[in-house]
């Protein structure tokens, strides 16, 4: 299988919610090494990225952007 890209980030982890998917993506080249990323569940549209230098705080936002979706979703 082919790595999933976007900008130069490799897409580390995807998770579904609903009709939109949050991704977690990582550059050890961009000045931001890791971002986050909400897409529509079946293209690659990227939008709305959040960009870190700190993996803990980029797992941190990919998963509280995860649950704000759950919760709007409910």
């Amino acid at each position: 299988m082919e790595k999933e890209t976007n900008a130069g980030y490799e897409i580390l982890k995807t998770v579904y919610v609903g009709n939109r998917r949050f991704v977690l993506g990582y550059n050890p080249k961009a000045p931001q090494t890791y971002v986050t990323w909400k897409c529509k569940a079946n293209d690659n549209d990227y939008f709305f990225g959040h960009y870190f230098t700190d993996k803990n705080k980029a797992e941190k936002d990919f998963n509280r952007r995860v649950k704000e979706e759950k919760s709007y979703e409910r």
